[in-house]
């Protein structure tokens, strides 16, 4: 995984697209695995670690959420998840930005103080 880092980081700066790799792969990201071993794979691991009721698509929700409270920008997380506009992800996930609204009453005292 740190080596594909490095790889992706080194041709973001030198303006190349990225090689095509596959998060889910036995190759090195060359070749997917197929969509329902990558179920029955997280259905084994969630079973050995006694969280039956997690599911796969939770893993999406989870990094959405963080990416949103770690401060990455919403068009940049709604272009992660492959939505069509941010206003989807923004539909889908302002609950979850009580903090960063906070943040920016913060802001605006300070401006102001």
């Amino acid at each position: 995984m740190i080596a594909y880092r490095a790889e992706q980081e080194r041709a973001t700066s030198e303006n190349e697209l990225p090689a095509p790799r596959w998060l889910f792969s036995q190759d090195g990201g060359v070749t997917p695995w197929r969509p329902d071993y990558v179920t029955i794979t997280f259905t084994r691991l969630r079973k050995s670690l006694g969280l039956d009721s997690v599911r796969l698509h939770d893993l999406r929700h989870f990094v959405a959420t963080s990416m949103l409270s770690d401060g990455v920008p919403l068009a940049t997380v709604s272009s992660r998840l492959g939505h069509a506009r941010a206003s989807t992800t923004l539909d889908r996930y302002s609950h979850w930005m009580p903090q960063q609204d906070q943040d920016a009453a913060d802001r605006l005292v300070g401006l102001f103080s």
